[in-house]
């Protein structure tokens, strides 16, 4: 039995490392994603975070939040009309699990630890103490994000990015919802 996962921050170029060596063995080398798509501008940009989830063995999970940018798009506007138009809205991306830490709820910590870290960061009084958070989920995945409370943006179809379908999916993440327990460490 492996130990609980713990979740954090990448703070050295050792864990940009960890982390790259994470999406490639599950985005090029499982799913036959080209390297040159896998890594691009947002994992360099100012203000993009990312996560690592390890246990005992390593890295075991990754993924990373985009900078987020202030005001939402007319059709999001329409799905939460109760929130104000300069609310902040990140992008969740490159969200993966190996393949042997599937099925243990590692994904689900490493995405509450994601909302949680994301409405500390960013939520403001100003914008309603809450945040929307973004995915474009390939398709086999969009159930997983569904059942952690995101909604299927309705007005936007799905597409093809590196030959795999995807849609997007939001989430309203607000300070009462925040407060998740979780077995990891979360610093």
């Amino acid at each position: 039995m492996s130990t609980a996962m713990q979740i954090r921050q990448a703070e050295s170029a050792d864990d940009i490392l960890d982390i790259f060596a994470t999406r490639r063995a599950v985005f090029h080398l499982e799913q036959g994603i080209s390297l040159d798509r896998e890594i691009d501008d947002t994992d360099f940009a100012k203000g993009t975070i990312h996560l690592l989830g390890e246990d005992a063995s390593g890295t075991i999970a990754v993924g990373r939040i985009s900078p987020p940018k202030i005001g939402i798009p007319a059709d999001l506007a329409e799905m939460f009309p109760q929130i104000p138009r300069d609310v902040l809205i990140g992008k969740l991306g490159h969200f993966c699990v190996l393949p042997a830490a599937r099925g243990c709820g590692n994904g689900k910590e490493l995405l509450r630890g994601a909302e949680r870290l994301a409405l500390s960061c960013w939520a403001r009084s100003a914008g309603g103490g809450v945040v929307l958070l973004q995915v474009a989920a390939q398709a086999p995945v969009i159930g997983f994000y569904q059942k952690l409370g995101y909604r299927l943006i309705s007005s936007r179809d799905s597409y093809l990015d590196a030959g795999i379908e995807h849609r997007d999916l939001v989430k309203l993440v607000e300070p009462q919802a925040s407060v998740v327990q979780f077995p990891g460490r979360w610093l």
